[in-house]
């Protein structure tokens, strides 16, 4: 599954319906348009990799974003990627 679409369905389906107020959707949804999508959008969640979330972050933090809105943006795509469970930034270990 490609980026996008993957967190466009996350927005809409884990996000909307329970935020705690519009403003924490709007929040998430301008993070995404602005920062994630034009980074990853086209990307295949499973190819994603923490080289490209740093480089991504650096290219950011040297376009004069401020370090909050930096690890807003971080934060927001790590809770994006945890509903991901087989992307390979995020480890699950499961206990048998």
């Amino acid at each position: 599954m490609r980026f996008e679409p993957f967190f466009e369905r996350w927005l809409r389906q884990t996000i909307e319906p329970n935020a705690f107020s519009l403003n924490t959707f709007d929040h998430y949804e301008v993070i995404m348009r602005r920062h994630l999508v034009p980074a990853f959008g086209k990307k295949r969640l499973r190819d994603l990799t923490v080289d490209d979330v740093e480089q991504m972050l650096i290219a950011k933090y040297d376009a004069g974003n401020s370090d909050a809105r930096i690890r807003r943006i971080r934060m927001v795509l790590v809770k994006g990627l945890h509903a991901q469970p087989t992307t390979p930034l995020v480890r699950i270990d499961y206990v048998v």
